[in-house]
């Protein structure tokens, strides 16, 4: 969650009670189910914190209404942050962080075949970082280091986050 250096110096999170908040959708991990979930295991119900909520829909809108003065606060993902810094300069103060969130993952229902899981797997696995596949997919805005496989309970975080756990 940030907020702008030139417009309000948030420090802590009760630096933020009647102030503005903006989220980005609620579909949005990091713009908004994540967040939430946080301020709530911080004991903040954010419809009864702030004076106001805002669904900008984007993450740049975020920034902008900061650098705007239309929202005090709100929540992002670190490339948005870093990229706002980049365009707007250091005007930005971060007052609070979530836990990671886990992205991009494969993931096979119960109908496919264990052979293709097997070899869908083996392949991903294999991937060189040099390969047009990796190429292609940080094109589209994430540095991608490799596959791993990930136990299910990996993603308990995101059952907790989205209250399904």
């Amino acid at each position: 969650m940030l907020d702008s250096d030139f417009h309000l110096q948030s420090r802590t999170l009760g630096d933020l009670k009647g102030k503005k908040f903006g989220f980005t959708d609620y579909q949005s991990a990091s713009g908004y189910v994540y967040p939430r979930s946080f301020l709530l295991s911080e004991g903040i119900v954010p419809e009864n914190y702030f004076s106001q909520i805002f669904m900008l829909k984007k993450h740049s809108k975020i920034l902008a209404a900061l650098v705007n003065r239309s929202i005090d606060a709100g929540a992002t993902y670190d490339v948005n942050y870093t990229t706002g810094t980049e365009e707007y300069g250091d005007v930005f103060h971060v007052v609070a962080e979530t836990l990671p969130i886990p992205f991009d993952a494969f993931a096979a229902g119960p109908h496919v075949p264990d052979e293709v899981i097997r070899s869908l797997r083996s392949a991903l696995l294999k991937l060189s970082k040099d390969s047009p596949a990796f190429s292609r997919m940080n094109e589209l805005g994430t540095t991608y280091r490799g596959f791993t496989v990930r136990d299910d309970d990996f993603y308990d975080v995101v059952r907790e986050a989205y209250g399904s756990k």
